[in-house]
């Protein structure tokens, strides 16, 4: 089993944009929306 450890991008906001490259990959969600609706919730 893998260990994972959870964090919030208020904890690591300098992943945003690896974050928003994962989403994009995984189910095709442009960065651009990604990224503006995480600036948004800050």
């Amino acid at each position: 089993m893998c260990d994972y450890k959870y964090i919030t991008l208020q904890e690591k906001p300098e992943v945003m944009g690896e974050a928003a490259t994962w989403f994009h990959s995984k189910w095709h969600v442009p960065r651009e929306a990604y990224l503006s609706r995480m600036y948004i919730r800050q």
